[in-house]
């Protein structure tokens, strides 16, 4: 991303705070320290943006399905507790659904 459109991107923080947005979304995607300044500055405007705060559930949403996927084909033990936990919670879902059914007469 360039720093035009960075800086538009955060133009609703104070100009300090934007001009490290801008410094740590170009370093990013090179720059681990600039990554980490990332991830704690969309932690701390998620709760005041709406476009931040569904980057944030996006990003927590994928990284969670890396961890999850890659432990489910890793660990044995794991692909077992989720597979029951999966098979509970669908066991749920079944059980209210029929419960919303209308009985025949």
């Amino acid at each position: 991303m360039d720093a035009v459109t960075a800086r538009r991107l955060f133009q609703t923080l104070d100009r300090p705070q934007a001009d490290e947005a801008v410094r740590a979304v170009i370093a990013a995607g090179n720059d681990p320290t600039a990554a980490r300044n990332l991830w704690q500055l969309l932690l701390t405007t998620s709760a005041q943006d709406e476009r931040f705060r569904t980057i944030l559930q996006r990003v927590m949403e994928s990284v969670l399905i890396d961890y999850i996927t890659n432990d489910l084909f890793n660990n044995d033990e794991f692909a077992l507790v989720l597979g029951r936990r999966i098979s509970l919670m669908l066991e749920a879902v079944a059980r209210s659904e029929g419960e919303k059914q209308p009985k025949a007469a």
